[in-house]
């Protein structure tokens, strides 16, 4: 995949009418034989803050998840994974600084462990990955990021279930919160999210928002035991959810 062999023009057809989530275990590029070629393909301003982690395992993570980006962009335009350049809007969603391609979005996440992007032509998009941890302070952060009714409900739970309604809930804020581009600015005690037994998402905006819940898609889903993926797109459009492999 370095030299872009996997390059097909029909994956950018696609995405006319499809949004496309690729994710994957991020030990796939720590610990791949090849990892300083892959570390290598990482700009200058990357490379740097990749060094400046103090703990290996946040090294990797970021390591993993900014790879995937360049690996996962480079199937869609026949450009080297190294060329990529990105800028940063001014709440820090990362965008395509290259001229003269189509008009590529994606975002990316990455928890412990699990890495993932979406990618989008001219949608706005974000997406978040959590591995369910039954140390954070859920009821806390519960009052202070979701609705009413939601922290309501996640006190009288326990167990998985707890866990669950928790990380579902937070991680459609996040991946909302990141398509919006507009960081903690967002209140995001006005979202109330439904999740039903088909595990089909949908959100009542409040009035303050100033934003229509109806031109939003979100979706949820689990990549692998004990990780949950939520996905936020601003269209109508399929998403489609595929496992990266080398």
């Amino acid at each position: 995949m370095l030299d872009n062999k996997n390059f097909d023009n029909s994956a950018l057809i696609q995405l006319g009418d499809q949004a496309h989530v690729w994710w994957m275990r991020s030990e796939l590029l720590i610990n791949h034989p090849r990892r300083d070629r892959f570390l290598s393909l990482m700009d200058r301003e990357e490379r740097d803050r990749h060094r400046r982690f103090h703990f290996a395992r946040d090294r990797d993570n970021y390591f993993a998840a900014h790879v995937l980006v360049r690996l996962i962009l480079s199937r869609y335009i026949d450009l080297s994974p190294s060329a990529w350049r990105f800028t940063r809007k001014a709440h820090g969603r990362p965008e395509i600084a290259n001229s003269d391609i189509p008009p590529l979005r994606f975002n990316l996440t990455h928890t412990n462990g699990l890495s993932a992007c979406v990618v989008t032509l001219n949608d706005d998009c974000g997406i978040d990955a959590e591995q369910l941890d039954a140390g954070r302070s859920l009821q806390a952060v519960a009052r202070r990021m979701f609705s009413p009714a939601e922290a309501s409900q996640l006190e009288s739970m326990d167990g998985e279930a707890r866990l669950e309604y928790f990380y579902s809930r937070w991680t459609l804020r996040e991946a909302y919160v990141k398509a919006r581009g507009i960081g903690l600015s967002l209140p995001t005690r006005e979202i109330e999210f439904e999740i039903n037994q088909d595990n089909r998402v949908t959100a009542q905006f409040s009035a303050r928002l100033n934003n229509d819940s109806g031109r939003w898609k979100f979706e949820l889903i689990h990549p692998c035991s004990r990780y949950v993926l939520a996905i936020a797109l601003a269209s109508g459009k399929a998403i489609f959810v595929s496992k990266f492999n080398l």
